[in-house]
């Protein structure tokens, strides 16, 4: 399958072409991988956050609390990022998350 350049406001075809793979090989990745930890670390909140309030350790039940607040900060900031730079996407008619 051929890969296709990102398309948007750049006129030059060289500048478009590491536009195109700096966007879809590094920050997409990045992104994705960054929302996924910040997922995992909130799914880990939740499990030491239940399993200390079970067995009454407050120490524990602490930690699994800002696991669980910190984790979903994270994850509100990135669903955040993701959805401006959707956005900047479509305002500039860019097809930046489609370039595969």
């Amino acid at each position: 399958m051929e890969k296709k350049n990102v398309t948007g406001v750049v006129q030059n075809d060289t500048i478009a072409s590491i536009q195109s793979n700096i966007l879809t090989e590094i920050v997409s990745p990045l992104l994705g991988l960054a929302t996924a930890i910040a997922f995992a670390l909130f799914l880990y909140g939740i499990v030491r956050f239940l399993i200390a309030r079970a067995n009454g350790d407050s120490a524990k039940f602490e930690a699994g609390r800002w696991h669980l607040i910190w984790g979903s900060v994270g994850l509100t900031i990135l669903l955040s990022l993701w959805g401006i730079l959707i956005s900047i996407a479509d305002f500039t008619g860019s097809n930046i998350w489609f370039a595969k």
